[in-house]
C-alpha cells in the first residue's frame, strides 16, 4: 500500500472534471501562513506517522494496534480516516460500510456522519450524510472537502471559490490543498495548481509525488504534452492517475496506439474506476476514429458513475452525447 494514499485517501482517489466560468479570481492565503498552519499541526501528522508505520508490511496483522491507537485519540480525523482505510483492505468495504452505519445510528456524531459517508458507495446517501456532517460541524474540514468534492463533480461553478475561501480560513488543510490541485487545472487556474504543489509534500513519509503529478496535470492543460510526459514518467508505476495521465499526454504526442495499451492494463487493474473507462473511450472515439467502438467504454463509464458518483456532470453530459450521436447513425 502506498503511504501516500493511505496518509490521504480522502483524496487519494480524485482527479476531477469540472466547468466553470469564473467572473473573478480569489486570492489564495499566503504559502508562510499555509507552513506555521502545517507546523501547529505537527503532532498529528507524527500520530499518522505512528500507524502507518504500525501497518506497513502486515495490514493484518497490523490493525488492532492501529484501532488502538485512534481509541486514544478518538477525535484525530485523519488517524480515523486511515484507519477506516486499512479497515477496508483487511475486512473488506461492505463490512467497513455496515459498521460505519451502525457507529453512526448509535451515536450520529459529525465524526460518525462523516465515516459513515467515506464507507458509503451510494453518493446521495455518501451527500446526505456529509450534509448532516457539516449542518453539526460547519468547521469540520474533511467533511466540507469532501462535500465541495462531490459538489465539483456535479459541475458547481462556485466550488473553487468556495474551497479558496476555505483555504483561507484553515490554511493548515492538506485535504483542501489536495482538492484545490485537482480542481483548478480544469477551471483553467494553472497558477492555483502550481500553488498547491508548493505546499506539498504534507507528510514526513511522502516524497512529493502529489507535487509532481498536479505540475504535470497543469503541463498537460496548457498543452506542454512533452513535459507532462517527462514528469508522468517520474511517478510510481503503480500510480494508476500517473499512467492515465501518462497515456493522455501519450494520445496529445501523437502516440494513440501506445496510450491505448497503458489504459488498458488500467482497464485490467483498476476496473472500478470511471475515469479509465472514459478514457478508453475518449482514445477509442477521438484519436482512432472508432466511435463504435467506444460505444461499451461509454456505457460502462455511466455505469459506473451512477453507482459510485466518482464522476462530474460535464463528463457524464459528455458520454451521454457521445452515445445518442452513436445511436441516431
Amino acid at each position: 500500500m502506498r503511504n501516500s494514499r493511505l496518509t490521504l485517501c480522502l483524496l487519494g482517489l480524485f482527479v476531477l472534471q469540472a466547468c466553470g466560468l469564473l467572473a473573478k479570481k480569489a486570492e489564495l492565503p499566503p504559502l508562510a501562513m499555509t507552513y506555521q498552519a502545517r507546523e501547529a499541526e505537527s503532532s498529528s501528522w507524527d500520530i499518522l506517522q505512528q500507524a502507518y508505520l504500525g501497518v506497513q508490511g502486515d495490514l493484518q496483522a497490523g490493525l488492532p494496534a492501529a484501532q488502538a491507537l485512534l481509541a486514544t485519540h478518538p477525535e484525530d480525523v485523519r488517524l480515523a480516516i486511515f484507519v477506516q482505510d486499512v479497515e477496508i483492505s483487511v475486512l473488506g468495504s461492505a463490512a467497513v460500510q455496515k459498521e460505519a452505519m451502525r457507529s453512526f445510528q448509535q451515536d450520529p456524531s459529525p465524526l460518525h456522519a462523516f465515516l459513515a459517508a467515506r464507507a458509503q458507495t451510494d453518493a446521495q446517501k455518501r451527500y446526505r450524510l456529509l450534509t448532516l456532517a457539516v449542518e453539526d460541524a460547519p468547521d469540520f474540514v474533511q467533511a466540507r472537502v469532501f462535500k465541495l468534492a462531490m459538489e465539483a463533480r456535479a459541475g458547481e461553478p462556485e466550488v473553487l471559490d468556495e474551497l479558496i475561501a476555505l483555504l483561507n480560513q484553515h490554511p493548515g488543510s492538506a485535504e483542501a490543498w489536495r482538492l484545490l490541485a485537482d480542481l483548478a487545472p480544469l477551471y483553467d487556474r494553472l497558477d492555483l495548481a502550481r500553488a498547491a504543489a508548493q505546499t506539498e509534500p504534507w507528510s514526513p513519509l511522502e516524497k512529493g509525488e502529489r507535487a509532481t503529478y498536479t505540475l504535470a496535470l497543469a503541463d498537460l492543460k496548457n498543452d506542454n504534452a512533452k513535459a507532462a510526459l517527462e514528469q508522468a514518467r517520474q511517478l510510481p508505476e503503480d500510480m494508476w492517475e500517473a499512467r492515465l495521465l501518462e497515456a493522455s499526454a501519450l494520445a496529445k504526442l501523437g502516440r494513440p496506439v501506445a496510450a491505448i495499451k497503458i489504459v488498458d492494463a488500467l482497464l485490467q487493474t483498476h476496473p472500478q474506476e470511471p475515469a479509465v473507462w472514459f478514457d478508453k473511450a475518449l482514445l477509442l472515439r477521438d484519436y482512432l476514429g472508432r466511435s463504435k467502438d467506444a460505444v461499451p467504454y461509454l456505457e460502462k463509464f455511466l455505469d459506473l458513475s451512477k453507482a459510485s458518483g466518482q464522476a462530474n456532470l460535464m463528463r457524464v453530459t459528455q458520454a451521454q452525447l457521445w452515445l445518442s450521436l452513436e445511436h441516431q447513425l
